[in-house]
């Protein structure tokens, strides 16, 4: 009887534990330029009405940096000293209220240029790709500063492995990029969705040195990682409920959940293995196609 008294608490003990939050996920940081090379660790302010963290455009043309890492916690070991990141490519999926707000804006002032202000952290090891996307979340190649609705930005390693890989934190930077607002701005509340550029089960976007599918894990079930943008000046209190877009429209994503947290068009796509079947191997840039 004791044993069954002992066993019935365990099974209770249990129900209540949740799964262990572990994984790799993405961060987002205060930046000061596209050419940051070290992560500030300093998050975005919370905005008076979500009380999420939040980047603010308060007044027309103002701008901002917003640093992005990936971060891996136990018992997740992926990446390690002897598996770095060989590559990596995410698109940025302007959100709801975008249009007439707030752009990507492109390294040739005045709304036609093509390419987006955005570079990588590490650039004596990652060959930096970027780019804009047309049409609705971002499915075509193409486009400017004025028309993009998304854009993307990754890094490819061309040197011999080991690639850069985590931090004794569990963190690489990735990149910076910039924000800015709109001449003639609506205030409002918006966002941009880091998210898979290529949800494909043949698409591999962030891969290993030994050829591990990160985006298996980065973006698992379709999670996407939104970063609210306050577009004008502060509310004074709290938003009301019919807000144009409340805290629970800021965790919804396109196909899954969704985590607060150049001249060249380049897509990295592979053959997805089971990462339990994969052999210790070399990447080489052969991997990879190049689309336009």
């Amino acid at each position: 009887m004791k044993s069954k008294h002992i066993a019935l608490a365990l099974l209770i003990a249990f129900s209540f534990v949740g799964p262990a939050r572990a994984g790799i996920t993405l961060e987002f940081f205060q930046g000061t330029s596209q050419n940051d090379t070290t992560l500030s660790l300093l998050p975005f302010g919370p905005d008076p009405g979500t009380g999420l963290p939040t980047v603010f455009l308060p007044d027309p043309s103002s701008t901002a940096f917003v640093q992005v890492a990936l971060h891996q916690t136990a018992p997740t070991t992926l990446l390690d000293n002897g598996n770095g990141l060989a590559a990596f490519l995410i698109q940025g999926l302007y959100g709801p209220g975008q249009p007439g707000n707030y752009t990507v804006p492109a390294t040739v002032p005045g709304g036609g240029g093509t390419l987006p202000v955005v570079n990588v952290a590490d650039t004596n090891s990652f060959t930096l790709v970027r780019n804009y996307r047309m049409g609705a979340g971002g499915l075509f190649p193409g486009g400017t500063e004025a028309t993009a609705t998304a854009f993307r930005f990754g890094g490819l390693n061309l040197n011999p492995p080991p690639s850069p890989t985590v931090d004794a934190n569990g963190r690489i930077f990735l990149g910076t990029f910039m924000l800015q607002a709109s001449n003639s701005l609506s205030p409002s509340l918006t966002s941009i969705i880091l998210e898979d550029p290529i949800p494909a089960a043949n698409g591999i976007n962030c891969i290993t040195d030994m050829g591990d599918n990160i985006d298996a894990v980065l973006f698992a079930g379709g999670t996407s990682y939104t970063l609210p943008i306050r577009v004008g000046p502060r509310p004074n209190r709290a938003a009301s409920p019919s807000s144009a877009l409340s805290p629970a429209a800021q965790l919804s994503g396109a196909g899954g959940g969704s985590r607060l947290g150049y001249a060249t068009v380049c897509e990295f796509v592979g053959r997805v293995q089971p990462i339990a079947h994969i052999r210790p191997r070399a990447v080489s840039a052969r991997r990879f196609s190049t689309r336009q």
